[in-house]
């Protein structure tokens, strides 16, 4: 069997010349930053629970009475020996404040405090974000949301436990409850993928955002130069990312890859919400400063120029019947899927996500780029601001 003199020529030569650099670099991704979570979480040992620093827990509420009557419990009910729960309440109108009212009288560490109506403001929630800190008691403020609940009683303390002089953020990890639509999987792979990007480059010294359902750091940082938020106070969002990508680095940083330190967070139930979601994230990583966004999209354009070369050159070939071209095309892209298999499953498994990938990551690998790229089409320019209503 012979191959035509056309797969010899040297359009072709550098066709697969590409696709092999293009299948190291994708290998190089999965095996050097996002195989790093469950390869930490072996390494990451559980210390003794004593001299555990006092903290502050802020969470922002907005109309989310339902989801504070269900979530809130596993937050008081934290084994950790000295924290406050401070609540800020963004006008909500749907009897938020007087259930806030309610748990105050039943917790002597739960304090609330609230955004008037008449509050004029970009972004509520950095307001609120502001008025918690401001009203927290502790020097280490721990970031939830009210539509999460931490899935073990530990939390608090698995966050806390090994961080030391030097650590100044923590970074946790926070999943999507399990359902069993294609949308459910859709939205609990890319926030899978989410993790696995920040979470694997901060476990490699090189921390470029975090998420506010699952993070914290030291009050000293929000005063610091009395800045705070005040490179993104036109944008509604972003007071996650643009904060932890504004002061951390190798040295204060500490990722924390234990299961109980998870926050399982309610489910997105409609496209439109995921699409407003990533709105705000595109908003915000456009702001991002360092290299480590250039390394983020780096993998998302070989990702894509990977698969797109290698079907072109594998239809080809079927074309032309040359079958030993169409097998090295094959084996190239299988090695590459074989690859991502394991090690999106690892990940998976390591922080309970509940849910395997296997011929899916086929389809969900190209589909969230390409609906990704449509929606950052439709973003405003110049920097106007987040306008999304997020609601």
């Amino acid at each position: 069997m012979t191959i035509p003199t056309l797969f010899i020529s040297t359009p072709f030569i550098l066709g697969y010349i590409c696709l092999t650099i293009l299948l190291f670099t994708q290998l190089f991704y999965l095996l050097y930053y996002y195989n790093r979570i469950p390869q930490k979480q072996k390494k990451q040992v559980s210390r003794e629970s004593q001299n555990l620093t006092p903290l502050s827990v802020i969470i922002c509420v907005e109309n989310q009475v339902d989801e504070l009557r269900e979530n809130i419990n596993a937050i008081m009910t934290q084994d950790y020996p000295n924290f406050e729960v401070v609540i800020v309440d963004m006008a909500s109108i749907d009897g938020t404040k007087e259930y806030l009212e309610y748990l105050e009288k039943q917790h002597s560490n739960l304090y609330f405090s609230y955004i008037p109506e008449s509050a004029r403001f970009i972004s509520k929630r950095k307001l609120a974000q502001t008025i918690g800190v401001k009203a927290s008691k502790n020097e280490w403020l721990v970031f939830t949301d009210i539509n999460c609940k931490p899935t073990s009683n530990k939390w608090l303390q698995t966050m806390m436990e090994n961080i030391t002089e030097k650590t100044e953020f923590v970074l946790g990890y926070s999943h999507y409850q399990k359902g069993e639509s294609s949308f459910n999987r859709f939205i609990s792979y890319d926030n899978q993928l989410l993790h696995m990007r920040f979470m694997g480059l901060a476990l490699r010294g090189k921390p470029y955002i975090g998420v506010g359902r699952n993070l914290a750091y030291k009050k000293e940082l929000f005063y610091k130069d009395r800045r705070a938020f005040y490179n993104q106070l036109n944008l509604q969002r972003g007071e996650d990312y643009l904060f932890v990508n504004q002061y951390a680095n190798a040295e204060n940083t500490t990722v924390v890859v234990n299961p109980e330190a998870i926050i399982e967070v309610k489910p997105l139930e409609r496209p439109k919400s995921w699409r407003e979601l990533k709105r705000f994230h595109l908003l915000s990583t456009a702001r991002l400063s360092g290299g480590s966004k250039y390394i983020v999209g780096l993998e998302t354009t070989t990702r894509l120029l990977f698969y797109l070369l290698s079907i072109a050159l594998f239809i080809f070939s079927l074309v032309n019947l040359a079958w030993i071209v169409s097998a090295v095309t094959l084996l190239l892209f299988l090695i590459r899927w074989v690859v991502q298999f394991i090690i999106t499953n690892k990940v998976a498994k390591a922080m309970n996500e509940g849910r395997r990938y296997f011929f899916s990551l086929l389809f969900l690998d190209i589909i969230i780029p390409l609906k990704t790229l449509l929606i950052r089409l439709t973003l405003p320019r110049k920097r106007k601001g987040d306008i999304v209503d997020f609601s």
